[in-house]
């Protein structure tokens, strides 16, 4: 399991994982060694901001969120790990039947 999420990390910058779930690149923050997005809150203001460091090498960008919850940190499992709430939103339910066909599929 641990060399499939080696993987993961060396393929997907967080970056990505994060514009899937709706955040956004803060265009008046630097652009060099690092970035920072964030999402929002729906009245013209910036909820939740995380800063992404190394975020154009996949294979050793972390992140960490310039809010206050201190546990909100890591690379890309840590992130997809500490946001699972807001990726089964925007993926919604998926049935046992489902996951069991993409099984099967990969096994022929």
């Amino acid at each position: 399991m641990g060399a499939m999420f080696d993987s993961y990390k060396l393929r997907i910058p967080i970056t990505r994982a994060a514009e899937y779930i709706g955040y956004v690149l803060r265009a008046d923050k630097g652009q060099g060694r690092s970035v920072t997005m964030g999402i929002h809150d729906g009245h013209g203001r910036w909820g939740d901001q995380i800063v992404i460091v190394n975020h154009r090498n996949p294979g050793t960008n972390y992140y960490f969120n310039r809010n206050e919850d201190s546990r909100d940190k890591g690379d890309l499992i840590s992130f997809i790990n500490n946001h699972m709430a807001d990726f089964r939103e925007v993926l919604g339910p998926v049935s046992y039947t489902h996951l069991r066909a993409h099984e099967t599929r990969g096994n022929l």
